[in-house]
């Protein structure tokens, strides 16, 4: 039965003339009818609400794990490629020299020299 039917119900049982009050004849077994699937959609709720939030919990645990995994390699690059880059261009500026770096003829010559 719909949520708004139980409700409705209610309502009608709160507001009818007939019944001054809950407690007449008969309609104490018609509210704890009501009143057990109240409880029930109640529990259904709890369960699909547990099982949203371990579903959100999870989610969140994965989104943690790829930013780590996404940030990580990026903090360690910052770190050790300048590091990387100094030696490289300390070799290839000891390897043109400090006066002709711009000519490649004098690169030529020395590669010669180094065989």
């Amino acid at each position: 039965m719909p949520r708004e039917d139980i409700f409705h119900r209610l309502e009608v049982e709160a507001n009818n003339s007939s019944t001054p009050n809950l407690r007449g004849a008969g309609s104490v077994d018609d509210t704890k009818k009501i009143l057990e699937e109240i409880l029930s959609y109640s529990r259904a709720i709890y369960e699909d609400t547990q099982k949203m939030r371990r579903h959100e919990r999870w989610r969140t645990i994965g989104n943690i794990i790829w930013i780590v995994l996404l940030v990580a390699p990026m903090v360690v690059a910052l770190f050790w490629l300048p590091s990387l880059f100094s030696g490289i261009t300390g070799n290839y500026q000891e390897l043109l020299g400090s006066d002709n770096a711009a000519q490649p003829s004098n690169i030529l010559n020395e590669l010669k020299q180094l065989k």
